[in-house]
């Protein structure tokens, strides 16, 4: 549900806020838009406390980066 909810709203989110991070509560589809992965899991959880999220990098593939060392 949460990539499928992004791809609704995702011409918006790039437009407006991209390199942020959106948090999609996946059941309401209903998100929330932060300049950190926090900010915007705050705002979640403040409304739909003890649900599962989506977190999603506006406008990149992958939230983060990782590299094997």
């Amino acid at each position: 549900m949460g990539w499928a909810r992004y791809a609704e709203i995702q011409g918006e989110l790039e437009a407006l806020h991209h390199g942020n991070y959106v948090m999609i509560e996946v059941e309401s589809g209903d998100y929330f838009v932060g300049k950190t992965p926090q900010d915007a899991l705050c705002q979640a959880d403040a409304t739909h406390p003890d649900k599962v999220f989506c977190l999603i990098r506006i406008g990149y593939k992958a939230v983060r980066k990782l590299k094997m060392v």
